[in-house]
């Protein structure tokens, strides 16, 4: 036999075969597909939450527009310690799409989730294949379809196992299923070049922008280069062939991991992701991580109590956990097994070394924040162990088509049915941390001091300082808990107990903006004009990008009469959120109060430009035309309040006022005429 038919199986294979196998291969993408989709239909119920949600989406104004300036941002900022300019545009996509609206982000998620699953089918199918480049066409052909059928249940076990929920349900994660996409395009099209005799160097260079493009989606696709070179060894055994080459095309690989990595250590940095580690001793990183490399197993193979995040204990620093040891006896010990039989087992080496790279990125030896582990971090390692545990259970069900039938309905049934309840977790801010809070009680601050805020925004204050009790009483003392529960004190009415929990966020964290502006309600609250805007020029220094406090700071100083003042802050907030109505009416309000009305008027109208409908902008456009005794047009703007709000007492008024002010209606000469 020749050599060509060994490295190029399609070669031995009829057109009518590779039709039929082209024709299965879809008919398989087309079930999980809908099976997918089927099972995460609950997912059409679920809002945004507080976390991350606010900073990355719905708060993010830079998101909200494809413009120059929005385009420049998305491609040079750090935002939420990451450079992902990829997954930036695609949430501005969303946000063209349907504004705010969470279906819309979630659809996406769950679209590019399933894009995923189709590559998975596609790549596992490939890998499978070029397993068995030893074999003759006759064995390869009695293997084929029960590769098929292994690479189906891996993909089937992808799609809808509920240790995915959260990278698909979480709208923030997008850059999860993104930069995954991209990856596992760049694995199918390595593959394909890999066992190409002619090498086309076009595959390889399209591999590498799919490289950059995941990069460009999320830093952990910095693995990708080591994978290949996995992939190498086996089941491609290109190392045997030509080593030399095998190493030098890698070397651009390499290169883009190396300025990403450097990108990413720089982009943490400026976010202060490294700050946590302080507190965490390196034995400690070390064992987690250790620890890691049995959870996540042990969670895909069990997927029982997941939560949204796995706090760090604690007690965390000790390192002599009992669980801990044993995970690193059985990490160890399996590592040396693989070793051992990496020539008679070559794909247990190779699974297992693609799981520990994959993960590598995020097993905590160089950072740990507020989790131990997380559900997401496997969205991609998963499948490394999903694959062998596929082909072992196809194999040990042989040909036996009733019981393949059973296996299928049991792993959709079961899995997708965990999928749902999973789902349920994410329904909104209070189902989410009540889940971490239930199943680590009294462990995160972090965890309960989220439930606190979502009690609080439910108006739910009585609950709000409960969880903000429990959340004061873990140590260390925290700046952002004393600032939420002076929040909900404020809320209550309790507005000197409120200003001690600021002034204390204040003392815990001097660089921390928010309770800066706290003080300033409170104080405006007790008349305090003077000390508020002492505040909130804190607040603005500290945080030159706190839109919202820049636009107080334009209503402390409008209070005073210091309308240049009023008006520079006012303009500051809308070069920072352009699509702000309130800032453009607040703005507009400065005018007007200068006697500035020709300027008030065109801000106004800008305002109704961004919201046709809001019947405040219509009233207070209505007032600066009466103050310029512009009269009909001020009846107009009005009358168009009072249909957008009819029975309103104060526009009637003010309508009445405006039309008596018109004087008798005289009608044109040419009226009748008209009629």
């Amino acid at each position: 036999m020749s050599a060509n038919k060994l490295e190029n199986p399609r070669q031995d294979q009829n057109p009518i075969r590779f039709w039929v196998q082209h024709k299965t291969f879809w008919l398989s993408a087309l079930f999980l597909a809908v099976v997918t989709g089927l099972f995460y239909l609950p997912l059409w119920n679920n809002n945004f939450v507080t976390w991350d949600d606010p900073l990355a989406i719905t708060d993010n104004v830079y998101i909200r527009s494809l413009n120059g300036p929005s385009i420049h941002w998305m491609f040079t900022t750090f935002h939420t310690g990451n450079w992902i300019p990829l997954t930036w545009l695609s949430l501005a996509l969303d946000y063209q799409v349907g504004r705010l609206d969470p279906r819309v982000f979630h659809f996406t998620n769950l679209l590019i989730h399933v894009a995923n699953t189709i590559l998975v089918l596609g790549l596992c199918r490939r890998i499978l294949s070029a397993a068995r480049y030893g074999l003759n066409p006759e064995q390869r052909s009695k293997k084929m379809e029960m590769d098929n059928r292994a690479a189906f249940l891996a993909a089937l076990i992808f799609a809808i196992h509920p240790i995915h929920v959260e990278s698909v349900a979480w709208a923030t994660e997008r850059k999860d299923v993104l930069y995954a996409f991209f990856y596992l395009a760049a694995l199918w099209l390595y593959l394909g070049y890999a066992r190409d005799i002619q090498k086309n160097g076009a595959r390889l260079w399209g591999c590498w922008v799919l490289f950059v493009f995941s990069l460009m989606s999320k830093p952990m696709a910095v693995t990708l280069p080591m994978i290949l070179l996995i992939l190498d060894f086996w089941p491609l055994r290109r190392f045997s062939r030509d080593w030399k080459k095998t190493l030098v095309e890698k070397i651009p690989f390499f290169l883009a991991a190396v300025g990403f990595g450097a990108l990413t250590i720089v982009s943490q940095s400026s976010a202060h992701a490294f700050s946590t580690m302080s507190g965490l001793s390196l034995q400690f990183r070390v064992m987690n991580a250790f620890r890691s490399l049995v959870f996540y197993p042990w969670k895909m193979l069990v997927p029982l109590h997941l939560v949204p995040l796995y706090p760090v204990p604690r007690d965390g620093n000790d390192l002599y956990y009992t669980e801990n040891n044993i995970a690193m006896f059985l990490v160890l010990a399996f590592s040396v097994a693989v070793y051992i039989y990496r020539a008679k087992k070559p794909y247990l080496m190779t699974a297992w070394l693609c799981f520990v790279v994959m993960l590598a990125p995020v097993l905590g030896v160089l950072q740990v924040g507020s989790q131990a582990a997380a559900d997401r971090y496997t969205y991609l390692p998963c499948l490394a162990f999903f694959l062998p545990l596929s082909v072992g259970m196809v194999s040990f069900v042989g040909d036996r088509k009733w019981v393949q039938l059973i296996l299928i309905s049991v792993v959709t049934v079961g899995l997708g049915w965990m999928t749902v309840n999973q789902q349920a977790l994410w329904r909104d801010s209070i189902s989410l941390w009540e889940s971490v809070v239930t199943a680590y009680p009294d462990v995160s601050q972090i965890a309960h001091t989220n439930l606190a805020n979502a009690y609080k925004q439910a108006r739910r204050p009585d609950d709000a300082l409960r969880e903000y009790d429990r959340a004061m009483a873990i140590p260390p003392p925290q700046a952002f808990t004393h600032d939420g529960r002076g929040t909900a004190l404020l809320d209550k009415g309790l507005v000197d107990d409120a200003i001690k929990e600021f002034k204390t966020a204040v003392e815990l964290d001097p660089h921390y903006a928010s309770p800066h502006r706290n003080l300033w309600f409170a104080y405006r609250q007790k008349g305090m004009r003077e000390e508020a805007l002492v505040e909130i020029q804190k607040a603005v220094e500290i945080d030159p990008n706190f839109t919202d406090a820049f636009s107080d700071l334009g209503i402390s100083w409008g209070e005073i009469g210091h309308f240049n003042e009023s008006e520079e802050a006012f303009q500051k907030a809308l070069a920072l959120d352009p699509y702000n109505l309130q800032y453009l009416v607040n703005l507009a309000t400065t005018y007007q109060r200068e006697g500035r009305y020709g300027e008030a008027i065109d801000w106004y109208k800008k305002g109704i430009s961004a919201n046709s409908r809001d019947v405040n902008c219509w009233f207070d456009l209505g007032n600066t035309y009466l103050l310029a005794g512009q009269f009909p047009e001020a009846v107009a703007a009005f009358q168009t309040a009072s249909n957008l709000a009819p029975g309103q007492p104060a526009i009637e008024r003010k309508l009445a006022e405006a039309r008596s002010k018109m004087g008798p209606i005289s009608f044109p000469q040419n009226r009748k005429s008209q009629n």
